[in-house]
């Protein structure tokens, strides 16, 4: 079976699992967290200037 098989291997045996991104994958991977964190900034702004804005607008009587 697989149990009989098994042999633990140490971390730093699969220091070889490495990657190279392309120029163009780094700048599309930049531009769009730009974006998403720009529209997450854009909505935290406009949320927050329609919650002051409500609140101005209630009249305690």
């Amino acid at each position: 079976m697989v149990a009989d098989k098994f042999e633990r291997k140490q971390f730093a045996e699969f220091n070889y699992l490495q990657y190279e991104l392309s120029n163009i994958s780094t700048i599309i991977i930049w531009v769009l967290e730009l974006l998403l964190l720009s529209i997450y900034g854009y909505k935290s702004v406009r949320s927050y200037i329609r919650s002051r804005n409500s609140h101005r607008r209630t009249y305690d009587y």
